[in-house]
């Protein structure tokens, strides 16, 4: 039967083709037809048509391009072998394509004029490629005509990512076109297919298509394509935003630059605190201490004094109050004042702290010998320290009456910290927490002129909605903004300015809009830009009311910092407030302090286990997750903002398994040339003609030809540098071993 087909080969410029293969697979790799002639006086035409055809059919494969010209020798003499590719070579080595499709704002959000859907992204680079005939199966997305509505009206979508999931974010810049088709057919698991027998370029699914004709076989092989397989495929997303209500504490800035609770401050001032007082008594006659050293220690200090002949206890008790008051260590100078005084035959030393609440420590010592048992020093406690307790509420702003000096502050720096910081620094509490009624206010609920703030009637451990509870606070990475969008009302569109142009083209920009961060609870109305405007007399707003004082977030110490200072007013004074801040935050994985993101899985087909999963990461794919609170702080629930980082994570899943699909392959040998043509399903075909006659390979879900690399190690060089490419193909025919019929 083989022997009643002959096939020719056809090449311009070729005199005498001996024999000649030619593959064609799926990807955007040109397919390589060498062709096996005899040496010739001149060399073949470097561009052309390359035909095969017998008896029965003819394989035409158009604008093939001569890419290496090899001398071997055989038993016959010298051949040439002449290496010829595909009018892919036009993909590989031309073209380049630019552009920034898809962009997102800074809240993730689609710039409308940027949106273009896979299939015009596909459009554009087929057409950068000079195809024309083409047929595309990509996911519907958003496409460019909807993007346009953003500048006469105001799109559905205004404030939200559509949930259409499938408008992928793409920069190329100056990329070759085929290759950029490549990545965006393979993002949603489908394949760039040159289709030979109708000149189309084909974007489908691998394992959809056609069955392979019937038609004279020599052989029928069944195959099994089953590659190294992962349990099943991961998609990771961007940080996961939630958007939670944090309560804050009032915090200040200290001599170290540290933030403290005001409470801890070391200027705070104190209420109810004692000046420490000590008496130190030295005993002996003038005659009696002679020789003797007296030594007082205080706070770590030590002071000491010989008494000189004719001197007595008081001279004693003068000398080391003197050199106590005169002392210039930063442990005593400006903590204790030191008084002598004679009392009867004895010298005392009265030491008292300058500033109550603040101790100090006193120790005495002398060598009076043991022949001289009533001259000595001791020291009495006249008056133990009272540390009082830390109380703001009569230090009101700005000049905080009150504070005190310390041993690292003065007077003035005291007062500057507490203007820059105190009232206006609130840090993220270490806790949640359960306030009480929050429609207290002070005064004008309250019969009689008394009232109180909200109080925290619970602490709970830190939770954030839609995660759960946290173990500690510097897992919360603070944002400037919400989770939720200030979209345009409706009937924006109706309004006109003056010129009769739409509003509408100012209130939206095209620009997505999220809620600022905002801070809720009562304080004094005097702290806000406007006074309380209502029917009876009122000094603090409800718990349940927003801050109107601009304010800042330092990230890095996640302290609220309001550009004035924000209290509460109370029947005692000036007191701390119940702030909560409402705002996005990432969160951080308390084990590995990485960002927790949203993830979707999937196992595959007869997988089991949680483990060996292939993850890929896509920025684009984020979670945003708002949190339901009742008026008392409780959390009820959470949302998410919009179901499109689960549409698209689904179709993410759909590409990264497709390339781990375990299907059943046929491989066929017709006898003769059979045009067939390749789709989802043919994945590769091979015409050889050779003395044995004509030949058609054809393969389903599998690939027959061992020289060329299979399918994902033709897309791994892709990427490599034309030189790096054009080695990796020469070494490829340098393997194809004996062409048909060779001896």
């Amino acid at each position: 039967m083989p022997g009643e087909r002959q096939g020719v080969a056809s090449w311009p410029g070729a005199i005498s083709i001996d024999a000649c293969q030619y593959t064609i697979s799926h990807g955007i790799t040109p397919g390589t037809a060498i062709l096996r002639i005899l040496p010739q006086t001149t060399p073949p035409a470097e561009v052309g048509d390359l035909l095969l055809y017998d008896k029965f059919d003819r394989i035409l494969i158009p604008d093939c391009k001569v890419d290496n010209l090899q001398t071997e020798r055989d038993i016959d003499g010298f051949v040439w072998l002449l290496q010829i590719v595909d009018r892919r070579w036009k993909w590989r080595d031309l073209g380049g394509i630019s552009g920034e499709y898809n962009q997102l704002d800074d809240h993730g959000k689609l710039r409308p004029w940027t949106i273009r859907s896979p299939t015009e992204l596909a459009i554009l680079c087929l057409d950068k490629m000079g195809e024309k005939n083409y047929s595309i199966d990509l996911p519907v997305g958003l496409d460019s005509k909807i993007g346009a509505l953003a500048s006469t009206m105001n799109p559905p979508w205004v404030g939200v990512t559509p949930t259409t999931g499938t408008n992928p974010c793409t920069v190329w810049k100056a990329e070759p076109p085929a290759i950029a088709l490549s990545k965006l057919a393979a993002l949603y698991g489908r394949r760039v297919i040159y289709q030979l027998k109708k000149n189309r370029i084909l974007i489908a699914l691998p394992g959809v298509g056609a069955d392979l004709p019937e038609g004279s076989f020599s052989k029928v092989a069944p195959s099994m394509k089953s590659p190294e397989t992962p349990t099943g495929v991961t998609v990771a997303g961007a940080p996961t935003i939630v958007q939670a209500r944090l309560l804050l504490v009032p915090v200040g800035l200290d001599w170290d630059g540290s933030y403290r609770p005001i409470n801890s401050l070391s200027y705070a001032p104190v209420r109810g605190a004692i000046k420490q007082q000590n008496l130190v008594t030295i005993t002996g006659a003038a005659v009696e201490i002679q020789g003797l050293t007296f030594v007082v220690t205080l706070n770590g200090v030590r002071f000491s004094y010989q008494p000189a002949p004719g001197e007595d206890a008081l001279d004693v008790a003068t000398a080391l109050a003197n050199r106590i008051n005169g002392s210039v260590s930063p442990n005593v100078s400006g903590r204790v004042t030191a008084t002598p005084f004679a009392s009867g035959d004895d010298g005392q030393v009265e030491i008292t702290a300058r500033v109550a609440g603040q101790p100090f420590g006193v120790a005495v010592e002398v060598d009076a010998g043991e022949n001289n048992p009533i001259i000595g020093i001791k020291v009495d406690i006249v008056r133990p320290n009272g540390p009082g307790t830390t109380d703001w509420s009569q230090a009101p702003p700005p000049d905080f009456p009150g504070i005190r000096a310390t041993d690292r502050l003065t007077l003035v720096e005291a007062r500057d910290l507490a203007r820059r910081s105190v009232w206006r620094c609130y840090q993220l509490a270490n806790f949640s927490a359960e306030i009480g009624d929050p429609n207290l206010t002070y005064l004008s609920d309250y019969p009689g002129g008394r009232g109180g703030i909200p109080i925290i009637v619970n602490v709970k451990p830190l939770t954030v909605p839609g995660y759960g509870l946290l173990v500690r606070r510097q897992q919360i990475i603070l944002l400037d903004e919400q989770v939720e969008q200030i979209t345009p009302r409706p009937g924006d569109d109706r309004l006109f300015d003056e010129r009769g142009i739409p509003q509408t083209l100012s209130i939206y920009d095209g620009y997505s809009r999220a809620k600022p961060a905002a801070i809720f609870g009562a304080i004094s109305v005097f702290c806000q830009k406007y006074f309380w405007n209502g029917t009876r007399p009122q000094f603090n707003t409800r718990q349940s009311e927003q801050v109107f004082v601009d304010f800042r977030i330092n990230k890095l110490h996640q302290v609220c910092t309001f550009e004035k200072p924000v209290f509460f007013r109370s029947a005692s004074g000036v007191v701390a407030p119940t702030l909560i801040l409402q705002t996005g935050i990432n969160i951080l994985n308390a084990e590995t302090n990485a960002p927790e993101v949203f993830t979707a899985q999937r196992l595959l087909p007869g997988m089991k286990g949680a483990t060996n999963f292939a993850v890929r990461t896509y920025e684009d794919v984020q979670m945003s997750i708002i949190g339901q609170y009742d008026g008392n702080e409780n959390i009820t629930g959470a949302t998410i903002l919009e179901a499109d980082p689960l549409a698209r994570s689904v179709y993410y899943l759909d590409g990264m398994a497709a390339q781990y699909i375990t299907s059943e392959g046929l491989t066929i040998d017709y006898n003769g040339l059979v045009s067939i043509d390749l789709d989802g399903a043919i994945a590769q075909v091979s015409w050889e003609i050779g003395r044995d006659g004509p030949k058609t390979t054809a393969s389903r879900n599998t690939e027959h030809d061992v020289n060329v690399p299979p399918y994902p190690a033709r897309r791994r060089a892709e990427f490599l540098r034309p030189t790096a490419e054009r080695a990796a193909e020469t070494q490829r025919v340098r393997n194809l071993g004996e062409l048909p019929g060779q001896p």
